[in-house]
Order: C-alpha cells, then sequence, then structure tokens
C-alpha cells in the first residue's frame, strides 16, 4: 500500500499545457508537489495540443511509484483562457475529446472532472494558493498577514485582493496578447521598429524588429492601457478604478504575491524574488541597463545568469522580456496605484518546493469536496477521525463547489475559518485605502 496519497491536475493553458502531480499522507494534512511536466500547444489547437496531453498523462504515471494503484489517483483538468475565448460548439468539441482521453487514461476520473474554468474561478483558486503556501497552514504558525494575488499569464491578467469578492480577469491583457497588439500597432503605422526588441533581433511573423530603445518602450507601452476612461464608481473617485474603466475596490491588502510572468521578467533582469523582492523602481534601474544590450549581447547574459535554474523556470522568449517588464511597470504602478519604490509585492515561482499556481487551489478544493477519496476510504477516514469526509480537523477548510460562484465564496469563506478559529475568535477586518494618485498617460490609440 502506498505510503502517500497523489492527486493530479493539467493546467491547460493558452500556450501549453502542464501536469501537476500532488501528494499528501492523510485527508488533512499538507499538500505539496510531487512532480511536474510542461509542453506546448495548448489543446486549443486540437491537432497537435491533444497529443501533449497524452504525453503528460504518461509522463505523470511514469513519475509515479510503483506500488501506487492508478485507479486511485484521481486527475482533474482545467482549461483557462485559450478555451474561454473559442466558440461554444468549438469548445465543447474540444473538451468532449479531452475527457476521452482522461477517462481511458487508468487514472481515476469523472467527466465534470474536465472543463473550462472562469477567471473568477482561476483569480480565486490563485488567491488560496498564495495564502495556503505562504502561510503555512499548519497549527500554530499561521501568519498575521493575508496577501492578494497577482497573476500575469500570456492571455490574461487576473487580481485578487485580500478577503473579499474582487477577483477581475482581464482577458487580452495577458503579456502574449499584450505584445500582439503592440506589434499590430507598428505594423499598421508601417512602422516596423519596436522599441522593446532588442537591436538585432527581428520578429519573423511581423516583420517587426528592434532599436532597444529603453526609454521609448516605457512611453508607448503606457499607450495600451486606458487611464483617462470614465470610471464607473459612484463617487466618482479615480483611486476606484484600475484602467479601462474598471472598477476596483478600496485595496485592503497589505502585500501581494505575484507569480507566472513576474517571475520570468524579474529572472531576466538578474532581480532578487521572494519575500525581498527588488522593487519597481529597482526593476526600470535594471532594465535600463539589460534593455540597451543587443540580441546577441542579451542571449549571452541570460544564458549565464540562468545556468543554475530548472528548465520549467527558463523563458524561451528573452527577446520579449523587455517589453513586459515595461508592462508590468504600467500594470502595477499606473494602473493599479501601488508605489514603485518599495513596491508590495512578493514575486514567487515556487514556494517550499511547491510552485505557486491555480492548479494547487483546485487540488486544494478537490480533495475538501472528497472527490479524491474513494467510498471506502471515506468510510475509513470517518471511523478514524470521527468526521464526515469533508470537513478537515487541522485546517478547518469547507469548501462547496456547487458552481463556479460558490467555488470562489467557499475558498473565501474557508481561509477566513482557518485565522478565525486559530487567531481569533472573531475576524477583525482591517481596511487599508491606498490613497494615490494614478499618472495620466496620453494614449498610444
Amino acid at each position: 500500500m502506498a505510503e502517500y496519497n497523489y492527486g493530479c491536475v493539467i493546467d491547460a493553458g493558452s500556450s501549453g499545457s502542464r501536469v501537476h502531480v500532488y501528494q499528501w499522507s492523510h485527508p488533512t494534512s499538507f499538500i505539496t508537489k510531487y512532480s511536474s511536466f510542461e509542453s506546448s500547444p495548448g489543446i486549443s489547437h486540437p491537432d497537435n495540443g491533444l497529443p501533449v496531453v497524452l504525453d503528460l498523462i504518461s509522463l505523470a504515471k511514469n513519475s509515479l511509484p510503483d506500488n501506487v494503484d492508478l485507479d486511485t489517483v484521481p486527475i482533474f483538468l482545467g482549461a483557462t483562457a485559450g478555451m474561454r475565448i473559442l466558440d461554444p460548439a468549438t469548445e465543447a468539441s474540444i473538451m468532449s475529446q479531452v475527457r476521452s482521453l482522461l477517462d481511458s487514461s487508468g487514472f481515476m476520473f469523472r467527466n465534470e472532472w474536465a472543463r473550462t474554468i472562469s477567471g473568477e474561478e482561476e483569480g480565486a483558486f490563485g488567491w488560496l494558493v498564495a495564502n495556503y503556501l505562504k502561510n503555512g497552514d499548519i497549527p500554530g504558525k499561521m501568519s498575521d498577514t493575508t496577501y492578494g494575488a497577482i497573476d500575469l499569464g500570456g492571455r490574461i491578467f487576473t487580481v485578487h485582493a485580500f478577503l473579499l469578492m474582487y477577483p477581475h480577469l482581464f482577458l487580452y491583457y495577458g503579456v502574449d496578447q499584450a505584445i500582439n497588439k503592440f506589434n499590430a500597432h507598428h505594423v499598421n503605422k508601417k512602422s516596423l521598429v519596436s522599441p522593446c526588441y532588442p537591436v538585432g533581433y527581428k520578429d519573423i511573423a511581423t516583420g517587426v524588429s528592434g532599436s532597444g530603445a529603453w526609454h521609448e518602450c516605457l512611453i508607448q507601452v503606457a499607450g495600451l492601457f486606458d487611464f483617462i476612461y470614465d470610471c464607473h464608481h459612484g463617487d466618482g473617485k479615480s483611486e476606484r478604478c484600475s484602467f479601462n474603466g474598471v472598477y476596483q475596490p478600496p485595496l485592503r491588502s497589505k502585500r501581494f504575491i505575484a507569480m507566472s510572468a513576474f517571475v520570468y521578467t524579474w529572472d531576466f533582469l538578474g532581480l532578487k524574488i521572494g519575500s525581498d523582492t527588488d522593487d519597481l523602481k529597482t526593476m526600470i534601474k535594471k532594465a535600463q541597463k539589460v534593455c540597451s544590450m543587443s540580441y546577441k549581447e542579451q542571449v549571452k547574459y541570460y544564458t549565464e545568469i540562468s545556468a543554475e535554474m530548472s528548465t520549467e523556470r527558463r523563458t524561451k522568449n528573452i527577446h520579449t522580456q523587455c517589453f513586459n517588464a515595461a508592462y508590468i511597470y504600467h500594470l502595477v504602478h499606473s494602473g493599479f496605484g501601488l508605489p514603485a519604490r518599495r513596491t508590495p509585492i512578493e514575486i514567487y515561482h515556487h514556494i517550499n518546493g511547491t510552485d505557486v499556481d491555480w492548479a494547487l487551489g483546485m487540488m486544494l478544493v478537490e480533495r475538501n469536496k472528497g472527490s479524491c477519496e474513494t467510498s471506502g476510504q471515506r468510510s475509513t477516514i470517518m471511523k478514524i477521525t470521527g468526521t464526515s469526509d469533508i470537513e478537515s480537523s487541522d485546517y478547518k477548510l469547507l469548501f462547496i463547489s456547487i458552481t463556479p460562484t460558490c467555488v470562489i465564496i467557499a475558498c473565501i469563506l474557508g481561509y477566513m475559518l482557518v485565522r478565525t478559529r486559530r487567531k481569533y475568535r472573531m475576524l477583525e477586518v482591517r481596511y487599508l485605502y491606498v490613497d494615490q494618485s494614478i499618472q495620466m498617460t496620453r494614449r498610444m490609440y
């Protein structure tokens, strides 16, 4: 009999898919990463994306210990932005094929375990993971800090702030979509030189080459955001909106955990991440130096500083990182009003060996729903613990996932319950208002 329980989550993203294999010793213990594998393209390109899923399934199987019964290991799949933008018929057809692959994989699987998740769910899962890993959800080690979560992917940008219902998805504001829009502007203007690409690089698809002009890059990227759009909030205060007129409540989080593209850009610039993450001002200063290098110099530079990084942490898109740096600056500082000096963000690729990724949030929710146990295992748990299969004697995480909205509510209430029972008899909510003017930048379009 296996010493640990295992579960798999496939993150079916816009540019590729990644399978995460997690392990835990008993139904209420801390979940940790066991293995992970990734490949491209995503399932929204089914001709090549579906074989990728098959390969990932095989890799996940082979990574498990020999004494693990595969039919006791649940496998889940969450598709994100790449599938959300497809028409419903195409999305349903692809998802039907995905379910067939998973059903015949040998893993424990039910059709409802593979689906396209909403942006709000993705944000909630990311928020849950950031706090679960950062605060160390272990008895007696709870932190006084609750973090917001910022996830910058290829097609979308999501922010989830504090213990309030504000998971917002900015579709088409992921870094890949943003740079496509930026390049399209240059093509339409018949100006095939981008200040954000390094000298010596030329994009084959668009014909756009680089001039390596960092300050001009910073100015032009600001044009991707609309900071003068009417703010749809009753009191008319500008700080209540981020950009494009999107409502933003008062930011109550003391700090944010940032993930995904933030990691690659900070790594590329040789900046510190983690609890001592370099702030935006330091990032701007370093970008001025690195982004003035030629493409050949950047490749050599990055090869040297990334030599000891894991393969999954290295970026393949060296030429886009200066654009990403300018984009992140305007997103975080101009868009959300966070200060450039001592920026209250902590960037993580992993915490204690486990990736900071929304997929773990899905695993947490499903485990606490009881999805990961067979009926026999549930009976054993009830006999040993004297509780039902959805209770958690150590963590008090209660998740009731009937609809995507209920998942979000359950994530928030479950985490609030943890903090309430372990730290206070009553939850004290502190309001931290960010009172900072947002620099108005002229639009490029």
